[in-house]
């Protein structure tokens, strides 16, 4: 990268502790004096979609930069932020630009058809810092792996208890069935069953899915070949909840069936 296409012109770089404390550093470059150091975060959103609409929704990964400068002034910067799946050879760049303070925070939309499963977020950047004495000195950074990212397809679920409104405890059957977002070759959009998957499920006596405390684990289960789950609890008041820890293809999701005095309906 070439320093002629500068993307930054500013009279210093200054970075408060606090905010140099709250990214994870993924390099230090240090020429002639002159030190810059990167730090960087980044995560990656769900594919989802309109079934209905057979219309998938934008992804987007969103990234953190922030840049700490030391034994000189920044004088230009020319940057990318990359994406590369994990398995593959092909490497995203998006250009980025600092504010006067070297940081930067982004929601980047991917284009194109997206693979799920994990990808490695990185910076490459040539940086011109210029010393007291006038001279300028290049800073070249390349990290491929500053953060690992997961971008994972959507799940839902249904469920619904025998005896809702109950809290005698009596035996009551609990089923759902789990839906994972799916893409066809022609780019057709469909809910297909969550196969081969176990799924936790707690019972808190509140009834919220804010828990104040952590419900009780009661026990897990096994998603079968069509998607769903069942087994029988003792009824009692609160609500049981579903959680599915998802996988490198699908996102986690939990949600809860209430019984007792909220019963009556599915809160997933």
């Amino acid at each position: 990268m070439a320093v002629a296409a500068v993307g930054l012109f500013v009279a210093g770089l200054v970075v408060s502790p606090v905010a140099q404390a709250a990214l994870p550093l993924v390099d230090a470059s240090e020429r002639h004096g002159t030190v810059i150091t990167t730090r960087m975060n980044a995560n990656g959103e769900t594919i989802t979609g309109n079934v209905a609409a057979n219309r998938l929704d934008p992804v987007d990964f969103v990234y953190e930069l922030d840049l700490h400068l030391t034994g000189g002034k920044l004088r230009a910067f020319d940057g990318v932020v990359t994406l590369q799946g994990v398995d593959a050879t092909r490497v995203r760049r998006f250009p980025v630009t600092l504010n006067a303070d070297g940081d930067r925070t982004e929601k980047v939309p991917l284009p194109g058809r997206i693979t799920p499963g994990f990808y490695r977020v990185g910076i490459e950047y040539t940086a011109a810092v210029e010393r007291p004495d006038g001279r300028l000195v290049l800073h070249h950074v390349d990290v491929d792996q500053a953060k690992k990212v997961s971008i994972r397809r959507d799940v839902h679920f249904q469920g619904e208890i025998t005896h809702p409104t109950a809290t005698d405890g009596r035996p009551s059957r609990i089923t759902a069935q789990f839906e994972s977002l799916r893409i066809s070759r022609a780019g057709d959009l469909s809910w297909g069953p969550v196969r081969n998957a176990e799924v936790r499920l707690y019972h808190d006596p509140d009834g919220h899915l804010e828990f104040e405390e952590e419900p009780v684990f009661v026990r897990t289960l096994t998603v079968g070949p069509d998607g769903t789950i069942s087994t029988v609890v003792p009824a009692r008041e609160g609500s049981w909840e579903l959680r599915y820890a998802g996988s490198d293809q699908t996102v986690r999701r939990h949600g809860a069936i209430p019984q007792g005095s909220g019963g009556g309906g599915c809160g997933c």
